[in-house]
């Protein structure tokens, strides 16, 4: 598949590349043009899959270049990556065809949600909620956990979704029993943040002992059944009815980058990077 991106700084063209990468969607081929003119030339010969646009441009803008397509019956999805965020700004955009509006400055996670509905890669053979919207839910529940019963000050949004875990990290999966969908929730960290997490847990200063590793193991998994819980309580809202198992712990990433369906991404919980995952098992 290929993505073009229409904007006339370079460095910011490098900074959605590399958003994208870590988006998930690093694979695909990427067309540069630095203006609407410029890329009008190249769409009039061939078509991306997805075009990703600035709106303020020389020569012609994002918008000039989305009229201009639309006027030469060239059909292509079509988005803006623009500082312009104004509901009139959004309205015009809508109404000219663009599929969307990403605003800067912009996360990975935005490219995420908005080219998945596009590229239709948000898990096609799911019956209800498409993975990365459990991954999303997931990871919502972080920083509800980091500050309570973890008393972090903070927990952040997803970093970037990832191809597979670090082997050496270790973890805990929950299984889950969505809309007669079973999951695995997991979470993997290596082994100081596996401790940093299980001494936040069991509230331990920098005078107290260490914890036991198979304390270790039980925190992750009873920090997974937390997070699991409110994950649960967020789909009910939805009308979508939940079951939590036991959590089970894991010394490695081995038999989660196995499964074939399953969504990945890092995020922080106070001081620790984090990967979370969600595998569907059936």
């Amino acid at each position: 598949m290929t993505i073009m991106i229409v904007e006339d700084s370079k460095p910011m063209r490098n900074l959605i590349k590399r958003s994208l990468k870590q988006a998930g969607f690093g694979d695909h081929e990427v067309w540069e043009a630095g203006d609407g003119e410029e890329a009008l030339g190249v769409l009039r010969e061939k078509k991306p899959d997805i075009v990703l646009s600035d709106w303020n441009m020389p020569k012609m803008n994002g918008m000039a270049l989305l009229q201009a397509l639309k006027s030469e019956g060239i059909e292509v999805p079509f988005g803006f990556v623009t500082s312009e965020q104004s509901t009139e700004m959004r309205d015009a955009a809508s109404t000219a065809g663009a599929l969307f509006l990403i605003g800067k400055p912009f996360t990975a996670e935005n490219f995420n949600r908005e080219l998945s509905k596009v590229l239709q890669e948000e898990d096609t053979d799911t019956t209800t909620v498409p993975l990365k919207d459990w991954l999303l839910c997931f990871a919502g529940t972080a920083k509800e956990v980091a500050t309570n019963p973890l008393g972090y000050a903070s927990a952040s949004d997803i970093q970037a979704f990832v191809d597979e875990v670090p082997e050496d990290h270790i973890g805990a999966y929950l299984p889950f029993d969505g809309s007669d969908e079973l999951f695995w929730l997991c979470m993997f960290s290596d082994r100081a943040g596996a401790k940093s997490l299980s001494r936040a847990l069991f509230a331990l200063g920098p005078d107290d002992e260490d914890l036991p590793e198979d304390e270790i193991c039980d925190s992750i998994g009873e920090i997974i059944n937390i997070m699991a819980g409110l994950v649960k309580s967020h789909m009910e809202a939805k009308e979508i009815p939940c079951k939590i198992g036991l959590p089970h712990y894991l010394d490695s990433a081995t038999e989660v980058n196995a499964r074939a369906r399953r969504q990945q991404a890092t995020i922080r919980i106070g001081p620790v990077s984090v990967y979370l995952a969600v595998v569907r098992v059936q």
